[in-house]
Formats: structure tokens, sequence, C-alpha cells
């Protein structure tokens, strides 16, 4: 996988920081969350977050993913 979609962006893969990793990674989940609210599969920001933190174990200290939305 290493080096899988590096041409795309023109950089190679050490250039990429852990921090970046991450940010992208708490993109995509935000976006999801978006798309869940849009699709009427949840009417509130909270429920998604009691899903996230409770079901999937995301880190509450840390506040979840709509949380951060609002931060951006």
């Amino acid at each position: 996988m290493r080096g899988f979609g590096t041409r795309a962006w023109n950089r190679s893969p050490s250039d990429i920081t852990n921090q970046e990793i991450i940010q992208r990674l708490i993109n995509t989940l935000i976006n999801e969350c978006i798309q869940i609210l849009d699709g009427g599969i949840s009417y509130r920001a909270g429920d998604i977050e009691v899903v996230w933190t409770a079901d999937y174990r995301f880190p509450d200290h840390q506040s979840g993913q709509m949380f951060m939305a609002d931060l951006i």
C-alpha cells in the first residue's frame, strides 16, 4: 500500500505528516456524519455523537466528530 495514490498528489509518502493523516481521517468521519444528517438517517448531531462514543469507542474526552465539525 505504501505509495498508493501518491502520483495524484505529486508527493512522496514521507512528505505526509502524521497530523495530516489524522486530519484526513477526521474529515472523512465528519463528512460521513454530515451525510447521515442530510440523508435523514439521524435528525440530531447529538445522536451521532452518542453512537460514535458509545458504540464505536471514539474517545469521548476528545468530544465527537460533530463537535469537531463545529470548530472548523
